[in-house]
């Protein structure tokens, strides 16, 4: 099996291997081949419990964020939000 060999990028202080990439060229799974892949590499890499604790901790995140930007919401004056968004320079 060949090596595959990525050029080194820094960008931001990070390095991070990169590879052009030609979009003509990819392709994606189907979805649920997708899902079935990935949660055969969590189950494989983490074990059941482990798997569903990742798996719930993806959500709460996703509401406590949702949440708190419902909360910020609450807490705006349309009227001067608009004013500043719309503002012109």
């Amino acid at each position: 099996m060949p090596m595959l060999m990525f050029p080194i990028c820094q960008q931001n202080g990070f390095i991070w291997m990169c590879a052009p990439l030609n979009m003509s060229n990819v392709h994606y799974l189907p979805e649920e081949e997708l899902v079935q892949k990935a949660l055969a590499a969590l189950m494989s890499t983490l074990g059941p419990v482990e798997t569903m604790r990742f798996l719930t901790l993806s959500r709460a995140g996703r509401m406590e964020s949702v949440l708190r930007h419902h909360q910020w919401q609450s807490t705006l004056d349309r009227k001067a939000f608009y004013d500043a968004v719309f503002a012109e320079e």
